[in-house]
């Protein structure tokens, strides 16, 4: 995947919040995650700890999720068409009608959450436009970063992406979108972000159980 740095016009309110004093985020209690506050969502600032394992490891995306994980996920099927495949650009793709990407990113979650995405920072995407950007928090536990783009000069509601902060230096990535010739940003959150959204919880609560972003 390849977003580029173009933020959005509405990310210039987030950007003018990063020089402000971020609120204090919780500590968490020892061997659990912290619940996370969304008062930091509107700042840029925001530390990010990475001393936990990845999730999905770069490159070896395709071990992290095996068999039995793809079929728990319905990414799964029994014929040879139907088989994952390890791509050399980072993420594991799947044949679905979707075409499913999951993914460890080899850069850090807070570029992601600065919009500040190079071109190999979430792997196997095909954005050259962002045609929204939007934190969030999932579970109460995570972190997380929803993209929407295509591949077009100018923004474009084609496919989404959402990178989840794990603690770790390597964020899950989740794509879901390929290109069908879309431009409704609405109906691509309703479906393709819900669809990315619900995997990645799928493969955090099978990879990640009692994890989160900040973790004691």
């Amino acid at each position: 995947m390849s977003i580029r740095n173009l933020v959005p016009a509405g990310l210039f309110l987030l950007t003018a919040l990063g020089a402000c004093g971020v609120p204090a985020q919780p500590d968490p209690p020892p061997g659990r995650a912290a619940t996370l506050s969304p008062d930091v969502i509107p700042y840029d600032q925001v530390e990010f700890r990475t001393n936990r394992r990845p999730v999905i490891r770069p490159g070896q995306e395709c071990l992290d999720i095996d068999a039995q994980l793809a079929a728990r996920l319905g990414l799964s099927g029994d014929d040879a068409y139907r088989r994952p495949s390890q791509q050399v650009n980072g993420g594991c793709s799947f044949p679905d009608e979707d075409q499913t990407v999951v993914a460890g990113a080899t850069q850090p979650f807070g570029e992601f959450w600065r919009a500040n995405v190079k071109d190999q920072g979430v792997p196997g995407s095909m954005y050259t436009g962002l045609a929204s950007f939007q934190r969030k928090i999932l579970d109460g536990r995570y972190y997380a970063v929803e993209y929407v783009g295509g591949d077009y000069p100018e923004p474009y509601a084609d496919q989404c992406a959402l990178v989840v902060d794990v603690g770790s230096v390597n964020p899950l990535v989740v794509q879901i979108g390929p290109y069908r010739g879309t431009n409704d940003l609405d109906a691509v959150r309703r479906t393709r972000c819900a669809r990315a959204e619900q995997l990645a919880l799928q493969v955090l609560a099978a990879r990640d159980p009692g994890g989160g972003s900040r973790v004691g």
